[in-house]
């Protein structure tokens, strides 16, 4: 009886004013937020991600990414593919610490929203392991992280330009390359790749060397062993070059001073920069075309060639009563002598393109990516498929 009776003051209780109801089980996403997912989930969800989600995965990443405040930057699946990743059993033959290191490279702690990064260059962030990413806001159409684009979301063509989706725990952009980025100094990085040896050589013989360890704010351009051997150059030609012989400019033409470039500086608006190579009066150009218009510009002047290539302009004197710009008019010092378009038929430039990438590449921003940008704490590393300056081009007259 009293348990009857029980039973019925809580029915009542329930189907009066005080009626029983489910309790409120929506997520309220934090303000900026779109999606309620948090980030191990989304990545999970993303069909053009499956491979960094995989490499979450295996690195034991899963559950930290779907707890911890992060903004990540997701290599997307046409990256890996790019450099012969292509299923999940290719990142199964990875140590799990190998695959955390890569996975932390491209992550920050806390939410960075799109509006809240600065409207300049080169921001600096940590990674969650200590390294430095840069984040540059170059346009409304370009922003980069150690020099590689963030893809824009999909949109109407009459919707505005966005970037990055804010999730539950942070947020996640996508990019079409991996960032490469090290706590070390470029001497560093050189040193630990033995492909650059004949390169180290030479900074060495011609006393480049010292300066990469304590310098900051530099770009090196760096031809591996593959490039010096193509022309005849081997240990023992290094060893015995006699350093009275050659202007500095043999060596000192691969580094720029006081100028972090990476590929993506020079892009969209900004279509070709100059840099003055240390220790000389000669210049270093370095053109992009326009992904817009396919066209580029090289000191001033509109030509139709397409590309990112490395310049290195010429010792010799301007062709007589030519009227161009100097660029045109000075044959350009390049050992891969591959012409490039110009208005005039009187051009004798040649370029020296980024290792592993074609010689015509639509903009900087279709470059695989596998050799350029290598972010030190220092400077900057891209690998070149040429020498800008041959031994005989470089004596002392």
């Amino acid at each position: 009886m009293r348990t009857t009776v029980l039973y019925l003051v809580l029915i009542a209780a329930c189907s009066g004013l005080a009626r029983c109801s489910k309790p409120d089980m929506t997520v309220i996403p934090p303000p900026g937020t779109t999606e309620v997912n948090n980030i191990s989930d989304y990545l999970n969800n993303q069909l053009s991600l499956s491979l960094f989600a995989e490499a979450v995965q295996l690195a034991g990443l899963a559950e930290e990414l779907a707890t911890g405040e992060y903004t990540v930057f997701a290599v997307n699946d046409e990256a890996f593919h790019r450099i012969g990743i292509t299923t999940a059993a290719d990142l199964q033959r990875w140590p799990a610490d190998s695959l955390e290191l890569f996975v932390w490279k491209h992550v920050i702690r806390g939410r960075l929203l799109y509006g809240d990064i600065p409207r300049s260059l080169d921001t600096e962030y940590p990674t969650v392991n200590g390294e430095t990413l840069l984040i540059s806001y170059h346009s409304e159409e370009l922003t980069t992280v150690n020099g590689v684009r963030m893809l824009e979301n999909p949109r109407a063509l009459s919707d505005p330009r966005t970037f990055g989706t804010p999730l539950q725990n942070g947020v996640v952009y996508f990019i079409h390359t991996p960032i490469k980025t090290t706590t070390g100094t470029v001497q560093d990085f050189l040193a630990s790749r033995p492909e650059l040896s004949l390169f180290v050589a030479g900074l060495k013989r011609f006393g480049q060397w010292d300066r990469l360890a304590t310098e900051q704010q530099i770009t090196v351009l760096a031809p591996p062993d593959s490039v010096f051997l193509r022309y005849g150059i081997d240990a023992d030609r290094i060893a015995d070059m006699d350093v009275q012989t050659f202007r500095s400019l043999l060596m000192d033409a691969y580094i720029v001073d006081l100028n972090r470039i990476f590929t993506n500086d020079i892009q969209t608006q900004i279509n070709e920069i100059n840099y003055p190579i240390s220790g000389s009066s000669y210049m270093l150009i370095l053109g992009t075309s326009d992904p817009e218009t396919g066209m580029a510009m090289v000191n001033g002047h509109l030509s139709t060639y397409f590309g990112t290539f490395l310049f290195k302009p010429g010792i010799n004197q301007p062709m007589p009563n030519y009227a161009g710009p100097a660029f045109w008019g000075s044959p350009i010092i390049g050992s891969n002598k591959h012409s490039v378009p110009s208005p005039s038929d009187r051009n004798a430039g040649y370029v020296i393109a980024y290792l592993g990438e074609t010689k015509y590449n639509g903009s900087a921003s279709e470059l695989t990516g596998r050799y350029t940008n290598f972010n030190c704490a220092n400077g900057v590393v891209h690998y070149i498929d040429g020498l800008l300056v041959m031994p005989e081009e470089a004596i002392v007259q």
